[in-house]
């Protein structure tokens, strides 16, 4: 309004009275807007979500928009009868709770309008406004301020590591960074790490490697929406160690020629190389690299497989083999070792000693009998330590299962010589060892010696065969203080079988007592007669024949004592 010339005067009343009917229109201006909301606070993609028309004014119908498009409308609620209907669709139908509802207050009219919409994820952000319609009041139709829907989000593939690897490979004992897990979520997720049935809380704060804290983490970001889950690795790396190392089946015994297989377990990242050795002769047996179980089978195991076994193990991470040994026993009866497969001969005097060495190879270790037979016909008689000048002695080396067994004979006897037999008996069984003993050959003592001095400076030396002689010699001798002498010449056998010999020894002394005896060889000994002949040899005509069985005249004339040479016996006369 203008007014000139004119003065107007207002009193303090007067201005009280205007600020209360301002504040008045400010509050009724108010409480007639029309609003906007939703429920609940984020919609969740492809679920119900309420859109919420308020109008405390009142209104016969609501439109609800979705800019930018403001002429069409998504939803359309009209009171009529005191009921609310879907005016949307063609012909109206009355609302229903999954589509829309109102709060009606008369006969057209209602104050709550709510319209049911199903949003997705890329509604998001979108602007919605509605107007009331009512027909007797001055503005007939009024907007609601916007309402921006928020449209819940899940977090997909969108978790992500801080430090951003998704694996770590470290040494046992060295010190691990956090590790936090994070995603793109609306509303904001909540995190947990996982692993085996075990939960941590992010981040996930492990400290220093292990090898028991080692494996696969999962990290599961959650909302209302939905859940997404990333894998972590943590590859920890440490010495191998051995956990077992035992028999497939049964203990270390095992029969010869049957298998018998080892297993070794190890404990080790990564994995290790698995060798085998013999630990005797340190022979490779079997090697298997990157694994953590190896198996080693013995397929025909021999009685000297016995012995220890070893399984080594090795990683990258330390250069030094860890090592476990395990014992194969196979179980074999005894059995002569190859250079003494055949039965052993002894060719013995009578008064010798008898040794007889048995070598067996044997697993467990045997027993040892033995026993005697002096002839096939005869009957075979156990041999008893400490008796009969027999003695035994027994060793067993399990270290390369040699079973020795010594039989010793002293001062052996012509019925002593026969079959010797050792027989050495484990739980497997039992073998023999035979020793075949006899006496030498030796010549037997000449018989029936004589001479004849019948002709000058020279003697007839005749005796016959006592048996087992290749060839004979002469002995004689004068007096005591001569050696004896053996006549060059070599008589030998004769092949006609006559056993009676008969030689001249000339250029002997005229004059002269000589006494001879015979020698008889073979390729084992030789042997001396026991009895001598003598005689004077002539000068001229005539003899004096001497015999054996005048000895004692002999030592009258001082041929007391004559030693023979070679094996010959020593003769007192």
């Amino acid at each position: 309004m203008y007014i000139q010339n004119q003065h107007v005067s207002v009193s303090n009343s007067d201005i009280k009275i205007h600020w209360i009917i301002l504040l008045l229109l400010a509050v009724s201006s108010s409480s007639d807007a029309v609003t906007l909301s939703g429920s609940p606070e984020y919609a969740v993609p492809g679920t119900k979500f309420t859109l919420t028309c308020d109008v405390p004014e009142e209104a016969n119908s609501v439109q609800f928009y979705r800019r930018p498009n403001v002429t069409t409308t998504v939803g359309v609620i009209q009171v009529a009868g005191d009921q609310c209907y879907n005016i949307q669709v063609s012909p109206a139908v009355p609302c229903t709770s999954d589509v829309c509802s109102c709060v009606t207050c008369g006969v057209t009219i209602g104050t709550v309008f709510r319209w049911i919409i199903q949003p997705q994820t890329g509604d998001h952000g979108s602007v919605w406004y509605c107007t009331r319609t009512n027909l007797n009041l001055p503005d007939q139709t009024l907007d609601s301020d916007d309402y921006t829907l928020t449209v819940a989000d899940g977090p997909g593939d969108s978790t992500v590591f801080d430090p951003p690897q998704n694996s770590v490979d470290i040494i046992e004992n060295q010190t691990i960074s956090d590790v936090r897990c994070s995603a793109d979520c609306r509303p904001a997720c909540t995190y947990t790490w996982s692993r085996s049935g075990t939960d941590y809380t992010n981040p996930l704060s492990l400290s220093v490697a292990t090898r028991t804290n080692a494996g696969q983490y999962t990290c599961t970001a959650r909302n209302i929406v939905s859940q997404g889950t990333k894998t972590w690795n943590l590859i920890v790396r440490f010495p191998p160690r051995i956990l077992s190392l035992d028999y497939t089946d049964g203990n270390s015994d095992v029969a010869e020629n049957g298998p018998k297989s080892l297993m070794c377990s190890v404990e080790s990242s990564p994995p290790s190389t698995i060798q085998w050795f013999y630990k005797a002769n340190n022979t490779d047996l079997l090697t298997t690299p990157d694994v953590l179980e190896s198996t080693y089978t013995l397929t025909n195991a021999d009685c000297l497989d016995t012995g220890l076994y070893t399984c080594s193990i090795r990683n990258s991470v330390s250069n030094t083999a860890v090592t476990r040994d395990i014992p194969i026993n196979v179980l074999c009866e005894p059995r002569r070792v190859v250079r003494n497969e055949t039965d052993q001969k002894y060719n013995l005097e009578t008064g010798n000693i008898l040794v007889m060495y048995a070598l067996f190879l044997s697993n467990p270790e045997p027993t040892f009998s033995w026993s005697f037979q002096a002839s096939p016909d005869t009957v075979v008689t156990p041999l008893v330590d400490g008796t009969d000048n027999f003695a035994i002695h027994n060793t067993f080396v399990m270290m390369n299962l040699s079973a020795v067994s010594v039989g010793t004979r002293t001062d052996i006897r012509e019925a002593w010589f026969g079959v010797y037999g050792v027989t050495a008996t484990n739980s497997q069984g039992s073998n023999t060892f035979s020793f075949i003993v006899k006496g030498k050959n030796m010549p037997k003592l000449p018989k029936s010696l004589s001479v004849s001095c019948g002709n000058p400076h020279s003697v007839e030396v005749m005796w016959n065969n006592g048996g087992n002689t290749e060839y004979f010699r002469v002995l004689y001798s004068t007096d005591n203080s001569l050696q004896s002498v053996i006549d060059p010449a070599t008589i030998f056998k004769q092949v006609d079988g006559n056993d009676v010999y008969s030689v001249t020894i000339d250029k002997l002394g005229g004059g002269q007592l000589y006494f001879f005896k015979i020698v008889a060889y073979n390729s084992h000994a030789n042997i001396t007669s026991l009895e001598s002949s003598g005689c004077r040899v002539q000068e001229g005509k005539g003899r004096l024949p001497f015999r054996s069985s005048k000895c004692q005249q002999c030592k009258n004339q001082g041929f007391d004592q004559v030693q023979f040479s070679g094996r010959g016996i020593l003769i007192e006369w």
